[in-house]
């Protein structure tokens, strides 16, 4: 019988919009649902707050000014129920089919991985920098890669965007071994919290 592994999913929002609805609604309608939602929101006025409770999401406020992605983050993490993986997520990347997170967190019956990003794929609506963007990251490739481990002292010298092109971690969706999240956790950090975990 197939180990059923327990995900929660971290989402910070501000004015989530259309897209958010959406990612809730996939997240709920995926064949192995998460355990919990937690949001942490950064002062939404557009509705979001209602529109994460109304589907049972808990919901932690920040202020704005006080907003950094990787102790909203943590924050979230705190709030969530004792689960085996957390996934990080950002309101506006809706997951695509019911198998979303099962596909994803399957990739941990190999015990020596404690993280995996998603695929990204771009929206439809997508304007045309976006498309480029994404379509030319190595996020958007379908082949699963593994990487790392690399030595400390090759990525010494490395800043984040390099850790994050190289190590191929990315907070648009990913999926983390509680036990290594809770021994590493995010970095007080506005940019490239997703690269510093995986360095």
């Amino acid at each position: 019988e197939e180990e059923v592994i327990e995900t929660g999913v971290v989402i910070p929002t501000l004015r989530g919009g259309a897209r958010f609805r959406a990612c809730l609604d996939a997240l709920l309608n995926q064949e192995a649902p998460p355990a919990a939602i937690v949001v942490v929101d950064s002062g939404s006025d557009d509705g979001t707050v209602k529109v994460a409770t109304e589907r049972g999401a808990r919901v932690i406020p920040v202020a704005q000014s006080n907003f950094r992605h990787g102790p909203a983050r943590n924050l979230g993490f705190d709030a969530l129920p004792d689960v085996d993986v957390v996934v990080f997520m950002v309101q506006d990347a809706v997951p695509v089919g019911p198998r979303f997170l099962g596909e994803l967190t399957g990739a941990f019956a190999d015990e020596t991985l404690g993280a995996v990003t998603a695929r990204q794929i771009p929206p439809g609506d997508a304007g045309v920098l976006t498309r480029s963007t994404v379509e030319r990251s190595p996020f958007h490739e379908a082949l699963p890669r593994r990487t790392g481990p690399y030595k400390r002292d090759e990525l010494a010298g490395l800043d984040p965007a390099a850790w994050r092109a190289l190590l191929l971690l990315d907070s648009i969706a990913l999926a983390v071994r509680r036990p290594v999240f809770e021994a590493l956790r995010f970095r007080d950090t506005d940019f490239g919290e997703d690269a510093l975990l995986a360095y």
